[in-house]
């Protein structure tokens, strides 16, 4: 049984099935029967440049370091939704890029799927000034608890009392005004 080969009709390289485009010189990347040759550079030429696969537009990460399996059922949903998306392999993991305006409409894709966790909205309280789960490991946490003790999260800081500056829990006077902390627990 004959199977696909991705290449580089450029350079002759040969890629991995997820890869679209040619680390060395950035051609997109063709298909052929393993065991075919490649087409000669001469009818190469003469053919028309295809159009590209991706619509263009400036496009950004939305999530790296993610598996062919997690991938691909990713993209036919993106496909689905008509939202354009580029593959690309970074080190041993697949990144998803997006373009900017399509960015919501991917990550509520993502958080539905469960690859990110649920961004929470502003109208949440934060977890530092009414306590809560830790939005890391899901331990519940006291009100004012600025590191969660189960994995460590920092939380975020209180604020400064005279000025309002975000305080961090490693701050032994306010960096705005130069209030000590002491102060803040009397």
């Amino acid at each position: 049984m004959a199977a696909y080969v991705r290449y580089c009709p450029d350079c002759g390289e040969e890629y991995q099935p997820h890869m679209t485009q040619c680390i060395d010189c950035g051609a997109a990347l063709e298909e052929r029967l393993e065991g075919d040759s490649m087409e000669s550079d001469a009818s190469r030429e003469a053919e028309p440049a295809p159009p590209p696969n991706v619509p263009p537009g400036e496009y950004r990460r939305v999530a790296d370091g993610l598996t062919a399996q997690i991938v691909e059922p990713l993209v036919e949903l993106f496909v689905e939704a008509g939202i354009p998306v580029k593959v690309e392999s970074i080190g041993y993991g697949l990144c998803l890029s997006v373009r900017a305006e399509d960015r919501s409409a991917v990550v509520a894709i993502l958080e539905r799927e469960g690859v990110i966790p649920s961004q929470p909205d502003a109208t949440t309280p934060a977890v530092v000034a009414d306590g809560g789960p830790c939005p890391a490991c899901g331990a519940i946490l006291k009100a004012g608890t600025v590191e969660c003790p189960e994995c460590g999260l920092l939380l975020g800081g209180a604020g400064c009392e005279s000025c309002g500056a975000e305080l961090s829990p490693t701050d032994q006077a306010c960096p705005a005004c130069g209030r000590s902390t002491d102060e803040e627990a009397v």
